[in-house]
């Protein structure tokens, strides 16, 4: 299946209150505070993800009548690019910017041949290794010998995990972080640890936890490039409550590059500008989590559609109308009206907003990179969609037509998967390049966007035949496909 090119030519609960806190009702204020907190006790996370790559910063309070040792089990959708230790203060950062963007300040109203360790070390409190496994009979026995090993003789048994673990390899999942954790009978938040690994969707495992009894709490921070509107069931969107009021609003709002980087520079340099934050809790048994975090799909929402309601219009314009002069602390300060976060309302963002007037919002939908290189044996420029194996081997098979040995196609599950293949075609030079920038669902179509690259006047480049080339594997497409190309020349005199 091939689709339409277009070209053109030339992108938890009330939080604990502090003492600078004051509940007042003079003078009709009312005050707005969010019903979630990362100081209470349960499972936290903040999950970012730009549609290619996650990072994963999780903390979970544990507790335990006696010093011991636990087992937390962890299924990955790649292998992790990144371990290591992060910091509350990540925790601290979102606390605080969940109080910086309150909607207004106030209110004026009323090892075998299955099991392959990839990563070990130790990390603090936490003794993690990864496995690669694809069986699960033998990552249990895999697991129990690994208990032995270490030291730990106390009966554990991993037989109630084992039809949550056949679900999730049955879905592909074949990474698997083990972290063995050193308890104190003291309760306290395990030091968090940071996972960052490749995914096509925005991901938390919590089908994980399902054998567990009793209750929980859970509480996670998704960043992303867009709203996150759906694939999070049982988990709700925690709120801002207006204090005596039956009034509230989702915590979601957009995080500048540099309130990103208070969180953790990791973090920050994952997103080119700007991300939405979307804050989730749960409480409740933990049998009922029968289901994964998973979304593809982010709601990409103009940077000047301040109420959020698809388009850039009039609306907008009043609301930084309302609040033009204002500073923060001032009465009619509204966070959302200064679009370019200078700290006031004025003439500069008006500009910005007229600049977007008349933009809607996209669903935005995120990708994994297969293979992406210069020297391919499809010599002519060509756009493949692919959703059949049959498809698939005979796109690879002729990509690959002179390697040695010859590499079979990756493995693709099209009953959910779509793979989308970009050939610019034959060149006598290096220099040339072709890649698939972002993907986006519309009404009645899906719109890829593909850039390709031209070597300039006076750039270098290799004197050898090259054959640039991108190939994608994103969720099921079924709308029509229109690939839209920009075409750039690299300046280098």
């Amino acid at each position: 299946m091939n689709g339409k090119i277009v070209y053109s030519f030339s992108i938890s609960l009330f939080l604990i209150l502090l003492p600078i806190l004051v509940v007042s009702a003079d003078r009709g204020m009312i005050p707005v505070l969010p019903d979630i907190s990362v100081y209470e006790p349960g499972q936290k996370a903040i999950i970012a993800w730009n549609g290619q790559e996650e990072i994963l910063i999780l903390s979970t309070d544990v507790f335990s009548k006696n010093d011991t040792t636990t087992l937390e089990i962890l299924p990955l959708p790649s292998i992790p690019n990144k371990i290591e230790k992060a910091s509350f203060e990540s925790f601290n950062a979102v606390q605080e910017l969940i109080w910086l963007h309150l909607p207004l300040r106030s209110v004026y109203g009323n090892e075998t041949d299955d099991v392959k360790v990839i990563f070990h070390e130790k990390i603090g409190m936490h003794d993690i290794t990864v496995v690669k496994a694809s069986n699960v009979s033998e990552l249990v026995g895999w697991v129990d010998e690994f208990l032995v090993q270490n030291g730990i003789d106390q009966e554990v048994s991993l037989s109630d995990f084992e039809s949550v673990l056949e679900d999730y390899m049955s879905r592909g999942f074949e990474v698997y972080a083990l972290d063995l954790v050193e308890l104190s009978s003291e309760q306290k938040s395990v030091e968090p640890i940071l996972y960052q690994f490749n995914t096509t969707f925005l991901y938390y495992p919590l089908l994980i936890t399902s054998p567990l009894e009793g209750e929980g709490k859970i509480t996670l921070f998704l960043l992303a490039e867009g709203i996150v509107e759906d694939g999070y069931y049982p988990l709700t969107e925690a709120h801002y409550r207006y204090y005596g009021l039956d009034l509230s609003e989702p915590i979601q709002f957009r995080v500048s590059k540099e309130e990103l980087s208070t969180i953790d520079q990791s973090i920050a340099e994952l997103f080119e500008d700007e991300a939405w934050m979307t804050a989730l809790t749960y409480e409740g048994s933990l049998g009922a989590l029968t289901e994964d975090v998973m979304t593809s799909k982010i709601l990409y929402i103009p940077t000047c559609d301040l109420n959020v309601d698809g388009i850039v219009n009039v609306i907008d314009l009043a609301i930084v109308a309302k609040a033009f002069g204002s500073y923060t602390e001032h009465p009619r300060w509204n966070p959302k009206a200064d679009v370019d976060k200078n700290g006031v309302v004025d003439i500069l963002d008006i500009v910005r907003l007229a600049k977007d007037f008349g933009k809607k919002s996209t669903e935005k939908i995120g990708f994994q990179t297969i293979e992406k290189g210069y020297y391919s044996e499809h010599k002519n420029s060509t756009y493949h969609v692919i959703n059949t194996e049959t498809e698939w081997a005979d796109v690879w098979n002729q990509h690959r037509s002179i390697s040695w040995p010859q590499q079979p196609p990756p493995k693709i599950n099209f009953s959910d998967t779509t793979v989308i293949a970009v050939f610019m075609g034959e060149f006598s030079t290096g220099g040339y390049g072709i890649e698939i920038e972002e993907i986006f669902n519309m009404p009645k179509s899906t719109i890829v966007k593909v850039e390709k690259t031209y070597p300039g006047v006076g750039c270098v480049v290799t004197q050898a035949l090259s054959q640039p080339y991108h190939i994608v594997r994103t969720d099921k497409i079924d709308k029509e496909i229109i690939f839209e190309v920009v075409e750039r020349t690299i300046q280098c005199s």
